[in-house]
């Protein structure tokens, strides 16, 4: 403030200052709030994605063989959300979502499925979705391929199984290949198949696209986890 400078150039320059100082502090930029001004898209993308925890998945998954396992213990702690139901207070974990999935969509991988189904809310609270037979057609591509039977005005609404927390207020949402959505892989980098633990690897390739409700789904006892990736 002091200095031989006229009071002038000293306000313009700590008015300067100020707005630099602002500016850095602001949570969105110049740019992406003329974007938005202007009714134009901050971003373009041409496929739409899903957000994959995928390690609470593989803990569940390894959990049946390897009780101790040092890999679940690097991982971090598993979400749960806690919600009461019948009088009983309940967790809630995404992975239920899968492995309590509906009947019809017993052969579709974790990875199919990440992709393709969403726990939605069922239309009428007091009654789970039927599917009359004039409302029925045929969707080939559902299973890998097996025919299934889905509702055409549900738009795919399957029963979850009634070990589920929710099965009597959501069902799961089947959509078609077209519609499918990319994984977006968060957490921990992927193992690879080149170096690290190989079989740490083989479980969490089999865990993505071998159909599993539990670990034991995915290999026999005597078999390594590389063998069985082999196998499969």
């Amino acid at each position: 403030i002091g200095g031989s400078i006229t009071r002038k150039e000293k306000a313009r320059r700590l008015m300067t200052k100020i707005v630099n100082t602002l500016s850095a502090k602001m949570e969105m930029g110049s740019p992406m709030v003329c974007m938005y001004l202007l009714g134009h898209p901050d971003h373009y993308k041409s496929h739409e994605f899903a957000l994959f925890y995928w390690q609470s998945y593989v803990r569940e998954a390894r959990r049946f063989w390897h009780e101790d396992d040092i890999h679940c213990e690097m991982m971090a702690p598993d979400k749960v959300a806690l919600i009461k139901r019948h009088g009983r207070i309940v967790g809630l974990s995404p992975v239920y979502d899968y492995i309590y999935r509906p009947v019809e969509l017993s052969d579709m991988c974790l990875y199919d499925w990440i992709r393709r189904c969403s726990r939605v809310k069922l239309p009428n609270k007091s009654a789970k979705p039927k599917v009359a037979e004039s409302e029925i057609f045929v969707d080939e591509d559902v299973i890998g391929g097996k025919a299934t039977a889905v509702n055409a005005e549900e738009m795919g609404l399957f029963v979850m199984l009634a070990c589920h927390p929710l099965a009597d207020t959501h069902c799961t949402r089947c959509v078609r290949e077209k519609d499918a959505l990319v994984p977006n892989f968060a957490g921990p980098m992927l193992p690879r198949p080149d170096q690290g633990d190989r079989e740490y690897y083989c479980s969490v390739m089999l865990s993505f696209f071998k159909p599993w409700r539990s670990g034991k789904a995915l290999k026999s006892k005597e078999e390594s986890w590389d063998t069985a990736f082999l196998r499969y």
